[in-house]
């Protein structure tokens, strides 16, 4: 399934959320939910299917991938909206995505974790420390965390 995002500023934010067919269907809104972000160096977000992701799937997890500034999704200047003094475009725009997964019950609240390795990680992390209460986990990879 592809949904579009839109901010309250207007700029449409493309956010493809996969969806699976579970073995363990789960009511509405009870979900637990993974999602994944990058948006830098204007590389495209690898959105294809990861194996490894099966079991999460299996048990009624929502894998989705968001497409944030900074990343390559949507040309130069999509990229360049989302890096170094605007690197805060990123940061809101996968707060956006995570608020739409729990605001339209594909995921239920309190039950999302961000995702993301180099400078998705610090993507992920950065928007776990401006909304704490909007995700329970995350899984950071890449160097820049070594010294934590």
């Amino acid at each position: 399934m592809f949904k579009q995002v839109v901010r309250k500023q207007g700029t449409v934010i493309n956010f493809g959320t996969l969806f699976f067919l579970q073995l363990q269907q789960k009511h509405k809104n009870q979900n637990p939910g993974l999602l994944h972000g990058h948006g830098a160096y204007g590389e495209l977000l690898d959105k294809r299917w990861r194996s490894d992701l099966k079991s999460l799937l299996d048990r009624g997890w929502v894998i989705a991938y968001s497409d944030v500034r900074g990343g390559g999704g949507h040309g130069k200047a999509w990229h360049h909206n989302g890096r170094q003094q605007k690197k805060l475009n990123s940061i809101k725009y996968f707060v956006s995505c995570a608020k739409f997964l729990v605001e339209n019950e594909f995921v239920k609240e309190n039950k999302l974790a961000g995702w993301g390795y180099s400078a998705g990680g610090l993507l992920v992390a950065a928007a776990i420390n401006s909304c704490p209460d909007l995700f329970r986990a995350a899984i950071l990879k890449g160097y820049m965390f070594h010294s934590l």
